[in-house]
């Protein structure tokens, strides 16, 4: 696995020489395009609003903000390492050296407040653009770093056992749960377990299912990868992805939400599949796959239902986590009726909300056999998407010399960080990884537990 880092750095100069370090965390303010423009693959989070801004700037779209400007959109830390004027300096030379600067790829976890992509610069070379902002009202940017693709910062904690990875990941107040097996033949052969068959809220892990129903329903021959779903209000959900930014009345291809759905984790695209093959579709797609707790995620959720049980009336979501599946279902009609919450409200969300009664669910041996029936499916003839919607996002970037194939689904919200791997080595053993991690009351240090899973993957490498 390559060495790399979520640490929040500032700007680097055209060359990508002088690095700098920063602190905190960010959002756009009201001049800030919206990143997840159709023509976009940036998310409409506020790490992907200020991204879109700092990139329109390199590449002329917009003039280079005066002091102003700067002062608008650049943290008090940031600027007490890098003036103003510095700033505005920096911003021609990245100019004349990169633009135009072009987007290709979303790399490692991304959460509302960081992210990390690798852009195409003018001479073809490439970059890793990394932004962290403030979780503020203003999202300021605290943290701007441009690198080298191979020469990515500081490495992941290095760890001499999976002991050492437990004592990394154990917290006064959450709780976690890590299944890591070797695939030998058909079996999956224990290497590392604790809390393995726990069911844990796995936040956006749950797409894996969603993919799973559309596969089923594809085979089943009432869908094609082909068909059009049309972008309709009803299923519009907040970010992470781009879907919510497209017109009503697109229409867009299940093989494109599909991928959007599992490559950056798009809500709207997840939605509109759920909605098109049907929930039913999905919750049986729970026992296809196995897991072991499919009470728990009946009915099975939209991302659109989940934010406004969450960010909605407080009687409302404890008055559904109280519920039976069948006055559930029947909550969730009358919610379909329901407008979203103000966007101000999921900014807002930092804390844990209803972590262990509003979520999806499953235990790291149920997620380590969901990526094992996924890569069955790739297998056969006319679902060979699968394997490239599952490949397009690593989380974390990989050692090719190392690992020849890399499928991955993360998961996250305020009080849920999970992570789900099959790793192919370059010799053809094949592991599965699953992390889950929840705080019912505290929010999770994602960067350190992001940085610790990293490190961890290391100890398969040999």
């Amino acid at each position: 696995m390559r060495r790399t880092t979520t640490r929040r750095t500032l700007i680097a100069a055209a060359s990508a020489a002088a690095l700098f370090d920063a602190a905190t965390d960010a959002r756009a303010n009201e001049s800030t395009p919206v990143a997840g423009s159709p023509d976009s693959i940036l998310p409409d989070t506020p790490a992907g609003q200020q991204l879109a801004w700092v990139v329109s700037i390199i590449n002329g779209e917009r003039e280079i903000p005066d002091s102003t400007g700067i002062e608008a959109n650049f943290a008090p830390s940031f600027l007490d390492i890098l003036p103003a004027s510095d700033l505005i300096a920096t911003f021609q030379q990245l100019q004349a050296a990169l633009a135009p600067l072009e987007v290709t790829e979303i790399v490692g976890l991304e959460t509302p407040l960081m992210l990390n992509v690798v852009t195409s610069t003018r001479d073809g070379s490439q970059i890793v653009v990394s932004i962290s902002v403030e979780d503020g009202d203003d999202h300021l940017i605290d943290g701007l770093l441009f690198s080298p693709y191979d020469e990515q910062g500081v490495e992941f904690p290095t760890f001499g056992s999976w002991r050492e990875v437990s004592d990394a990941l154990t917290s006064d107040s959450g709780s976690f749960g890590i299944s890591v097996s070797h695939l030998n033949g058909e079996d999956l052969e224990p290497v590392n377990q604790v809390q393995e068959d726990v069911a844990f809220a796995i936040g956006s892990l749950f797409k894996l299912y969603v993919l799973a129903a559309v596969i089923t329903t594809i085979e089943a021959g009432d869908l094609a990868w082909s068909d059009e779903i049309e972008v309709v209000e009803e299923y519009l959900s907040y970010p992470s992805g781009v879907t919510q930014s497209e017109p009503l009345g697109t229409m867009i291809s299940v093989q494109v939400l599909a991928s959007r759905m599992i490559s950056i984790s798009d809500n709207t695209a997840t939605d509109l599949l759920l909605h098109h093959i049907g929930r039913d579709a999905v919750e049986q797609a729970l026992g296809t796959l196995g897991n072991s707790v499919p009470e728990l995620n009946r009915p099975f959720l939209s991302t659109r239902e989940m934010f406004l049980l969450k960010l909605g009336d407080e009687d409302t979501r404890n008055a559904f986590g109280a519920a039976n599946e069948a006055d559930r279902r029947a909550q969730l009609d009358e919610l379909s009726r329901a407008s979203l919450p103000p966007i101000s409200d999921v900014v807002a969300w930092t804390s844990p909300v209803a972590v262990d009664t509003i979520e999806w669910f499953a235990t790291m041996r149920d997620i380590e056999h969901a990526l094992l029936w996924l890569r069955d499916a790739w297998a056969r003839p006319g679902l060979e998407p699968v394997k490239d919607i599952m490949m397009a996002n690593l989380g974390v970037p990989f050692d090719r010399d190392i690992w020849s194939q890399v499928a991955f689904k993360g998961g996250s919200e305020p009080g849920v960080l999970a992570f789900a791997w099959l790793l192919e080595r370059s010799d053809g053993e094949v592991f599965t990884f699953a992390l889950a991690v929840n705080d019912s009351t505290t929010p999770l240090d994602q960067e350190a537990i992001t940085l610790t899973a990293g490190g961890a993957v290391a100890l398969l490498e040999a």
